[in-house]
């Protein structure tokens, strides 16, 4: 006998008709169905044909474009129907597919919702690109829309310049480190106005690990006064003044 679940009820009307409903039918459904009514003096039957056809995958709710925060995680969301239930495959540049194995990645499939979700558990530079899903079922093949996965983080400093007290004519130098995506540009100020190596000053900035050193080898009474730092990026940018005190 069958016996109500998730996907099954039965029900009895007012009117004593027994109703055997099937909330979402699948190909192994197909199948001859037998209602039997029985009492004291017998038993009757009668029978009935269901046929699932197959429906080919159907997109209900499609890629879109994310941004993401350098290591924080971000995701892609599907919501595909078919019958049989579809399976779907993630590729990255259309020709990269993502496996189950790859460790910075999880596929998730919500069966309840129809829904199929790629989670990046942290997000790298090197995972920005175009995203895409292709959905499969023994009734057809459909592709998804892509998504560009864009990866920032606002510039901050991990290290900042420290005030300097300095005698005239001995060397000062104020450094800093910054991080942030893409890379910040560092800029140094003098009393508001950009540096300028008739001026005294030196800068060395190296860009593949965001720190940047400026120094003043011999110092002068013109050099009394603020020193700023600015790193900057699309998603931000941050300043710090410290003051540079001639004796």
């Amino acid at each position: 006998p069958i016996k109500p679940n998730d996907n099954i009820e039965i029900s009895e009307l007012p009117d004593g008709t027994s109703v055997l409903k099937i909330k979402k039918t699948d190909l192994k459904d197909t199948s001859p169905y037998v209602a039997r009514a029985t009492n004291k003096v017998g038993e009757v039957d009668s029978k009935i044909n269901l046929t699932v056809k197959e429906i080919k995958p159907q997109i209900l709710s499609d890629i879109t474009n994310v941004t993401a925060t350098r290591d924080e995680p971000a995701q892609f969301t599907i919501k595909a129907t078919g019958n049989p239930q579809p399976t779907i495959h993630w590729y990255k540049n259309d020709t990269e597919e993502i496996l189950p194995t790859n460790q910075d990645f999880q596929i998730v499939h919500d069966i309840a919702s129809d829904t199929f979700i790629l989670k990046v558990n942290k997000c790298k530079p090197e995972h920005q690109g175009d995203y895409s899903a292709v959905v499969t079922n023994s009734g057809g093949t459909i592709k998804s829309k892509k998504g560009k996965l864009t990866v920032t983080k606002s510039s901050e400093f991990l290290e900042k310049p420290k005030p300097v007290d300095v005698n005239e004519n001995q060397l000062a130098e104020f450094h800093t480190k910054v991080d942030g995506f893409p890379t910040p540009k560092i800029t140094w100020l003098f009393d508001g106005k950009p540096i300028t190596p008739k001026d005294g000053f030196e800068v060395q900035t190296d860009q593949t690990n965001g720190t940047s050193v400026l120094t003043i080898k011999q110092v002068t009474p013109k050099h009394d006064g603020k020193i700023t730092v600015k790193a900057e990026n699309p998603t931000g940018s941050v300043e710090e003044t410290v003051l540079c005190s001639v004796k």
